[in-house]
């Protein structure tokens, strides 16, 4: 409304499109009711054809970095067949880090479509290291969700890694969901939990402190890490994750790694102490299971929960002293 049919004239004779009313008031309207603090200043305009710039008009954040036993040392306890691997929940924190850098005043609410399409085996851990590029590309986003949605992906000289959809919003999501006993469960006599095949783990990733129990609905237990507190919320992530593989290592007598999340939500950001943990087994077979993972403080409310996780079987492996697989329909499957 502050340009007037003459001032109009004199900005198209310059070659430099206008926004219309409406597109500027909703804009005004989003900024006004869920915009950052921290952006004191709005540049908004309008491609050459008249059409408003949108967040798919802004060129991809890419970033660059080695991973070598010498920056990521604690990595050397995460190996397959001798070989570190990059954890699943790993790439979690190292997307968060990313967007925080690049939007300090928001914090990832959920991720979602997060898949695993090749991990990244570090071949040349103990020398130079593997490079890894991170790309991040915000999408559109409707203005009255005061959201930010951006794509991210992982790769290397080997291809694509990870893929995932990241949504940022000025505050965490809430949750004061509170656990409900499992019933059936049914105990777990083993002297360790890791076995050095399907639970691989050594070092600082061996967080299962405590199987409280397993039934053919899901698995219980207690997790607590003694790493360094930047590492810590990746160590009891991915312990949830071993809880899983470790059910069902149990039910299906076979190993099996996790290749796809559909979504990933934190409700706090301290995971120091016992963190009470339960899987949720939506479907299995021989083949996969897709699991809900959830985990709670001391006082048994909700710290983050995992959703349809697909764990898939990659090799057999006769579970101790358990000769007949316990879930029938899954033996038949």
């Amino acid at each position: 409304g502050m340009v007037n049919p003459a001032l109009k004239e004199q900005f198209a004779a310059m070659g430099v499109p206008l926004i219309s009313l409406k597109e500027g008031a909703e804009i005004f309207t989003a900024e006004v009711l869920g915009g950052s603090p921290d952006q004191v200043e709005i540049v908004v305009g309008s491609k050459p054809d008249g059409s408003l710039l949108d967040s798919a008009d802004k060129p991809p954040i890419k970033l660059s970095f080695t991973i070598s036993k010498a920056e990521f040392g604690y990595l050397s306890d995460h190996s397959i067949g001798g070989v570190p691997v990059v954890p699943y929940m790993q790439i979690v924190d190292w997307i968060e880090r990313a967007c925080h850098s690049n939007w300090p005043g928001l914090k990832v609410s959920e991720m979602k479509k997060f898949q695993c399409l090749k991990g990244i085996k570090l071949e040349n851990f103990e020398k130079v290291g593997s490079l890894v590029n991170l790309v991040i590309q915000e999408i559109p986003a409707t203005p009255v969700t005061h959201e930010t949605i951006v794509q991210v992906s992982f790769s290397s000289v080997l291809g694509q890694h990870y893929t995932a959809e990241v949504t940022l919003s000025d505050i965490l999501p809430e949750s004061r969901a509170s656990i409900q006993p499992l019933q059936g469960l049914e105990p777990v006599d083993l002297e360790s939990f890791y076995d050095g095949d399907v639970l691989f783990h050594k070092g600082e990733f061996q967080v299962m402190q405590k199987v409280n129990g397993t039934s053919n609905q899901g698995i219980e237990g207690v997790l607590c890490s003694k790493a360094d507190k930047s590492l810590m919320q990746t160590m009891i992530l991915d312990g949830g994750l071993q809880m899983g593989v470790f059910w069902v290592w149990q039910k299906t007598g076979g190993g099996s790694l996790p290749l796809a999340i559909e979504s990933i939500k934190k409700y706090a950001s301290d995971f120091s102490g016992e963190v009470r943990c339960r899987v949720l087994i939506e479907s299995s077979n021989k083949q996969k299971s897709k699991v809900e993972i959830k985990y709670y403080d001391s006082d048994g409310f909700l710290m983050a929960e995992i959703k349809g996780l697909d764990l898939v079987v990659y090799f057999e492996k006769e579970f101790p002293g358990n000769s007949l697989v316990l879930n029938k329909e899954i033996a038949e499957a």
